[in-house]
Parts: structure tokens; C-alpha cells; sequence
């Protein structure tokens, strides 16, 4: 069973090592998912030698069986490696304008991408996730969106740093009130 807990809008945070912001035109800020817990998934590689070899094994008289487990394989490797490519060197770039409000996960595409024009944001916040698993919680923080008159959005999900989504809240909410004035 999930327990959602709306945070609290922090106080003054430093910028965290994995963020660059620009605000030379508007606000962009870059935040660097370098999530080595993930990069596991690159050995997912090591799944197609062994599906090859599988195969090799049976050539002479493959079956039906021994042709979707080398699919299957082949498939969970490169599911795994795409994963763990993408924990290593993928980012998320908030963008804030004059007329929009953007969120894009890259350079390999993993979340959808969002673009809310600016006069339809009611508000941008964090959310903490407790999760029942067994014996133990798991806890997560979430980027989420509010339009006016719609339900939340989620833009960021599982994360493990409660300080990186809180400071691009903070960021966004001092370009909003920036812009304003």
C-alpha cells in the first residue's frame, strides 16, 4: 500500500553537484542522473553471449522452446543494458519562459516529455512515497505537476534524492516570482 505525504517547501537549498542552472533567458536548469545503482544493467550484455550460446547448443535441431529462450534472453539483455545506459548518462532539463514550462528526459528517451504553458501552472511541488514491501519501506520522492482544474502530473518519480527535487521547486518558484514583477 502506497502513503503519499505532500513535503514542505524547504528553505534556502544549495544547488546540488549534479545540477547546472542557467538563468541568462529564462530558467534552465540540468540535472545529471548519474545513478550508479542503476548501471548494473549494462552487464544485461552479458545476457546475449549466453543466449547465443544457448541457441548454439541446439542448432542442429532447434525447437520452438529453445528459439523463445534465446528471444527472451537476448530481450531482458537489452532491456537491461538500455537501462543501466541510460541511469549513466541521461538528465532531465526543467525549462521555464516566458510561456512555458518544460521538463525533457535525454539524450534516450526513458519518460514522456512535458510542456505546460505558463498560465495553466497552478503549482510544482515534491511528494514523498513510502512503499510496504515485505518486511520493509521503501521511500521515494516524486516532482509533480498541478494545473489549474486537472489532476497532478507526475514528472519525476522514485527518486532518492529529496534535496535535488526540492531545489529545482525552489528554483522554479523564484523564476516564476522573478518573472512576474
Amino acid at each position: 500500500m502506497d502513503k503519499l505525504e505532500k513535503l514542505k517547501r524547504p528553505h534556502k537549498l544549495a544547488k546540488p553537484n549534479n545540477v547546472k542552472i542557467d538563468t541568462s533567458n529564462g530558467l534552465t536548469l540540468v540535472r545529471r542522473w548519474q545513478r550508479t545503482n542503476g548501471a548494473w544493467g549494462i552487464f544485461g550484455v552479458a545476457f546475449l553471449p549466453l543466449g547465443w550460446m544457448l541457441f548454439q547448443r541446439n542448432l542442429p535441431n532447434p525447437d520452438a522452446l529453445d528459439f523463445l529462450v534465446l528471444v527472451s534472453i537476448v530481450i531482458v539483455g537489452i532491456l537491461m543494458t538500455y537501462a543501466g545506459l541510460a541511469q549513466l548518462i541521461n538528465s532531465t532539463t526543467v525549462s521555464l519562459d516566458a510561456e512555458k514550462l518544460s521538463i525533457k528526459h535525454g539524450p534516450l528517451p526513458v519518460k514522456a516529455n512535458v510542456t505546460v504553458p505558463r498560465d495553466k501552472l497552478k503549482q510544482i511541488y515534491t511528494q514523498k512515497r513510502v512503499r510496504q514491501l515485505g518486511r520493509r519501506k521503501q521511500v521515494s520522492f516524486e516532482l509533480l505537476l498541478q494545473e489549474h482544474n486537472a489532476e497532478p502530473q507526475t514528472l519525476m518519480a522514485d527518486e532518492t534524492s529529496r534535496d535535488d527535487l526540492q531545489f529545482i521547486v525552489q528554483e522554479v518558484h523564484k523564476a516564476l516570482i522573478k518573472t512576474r514583477m
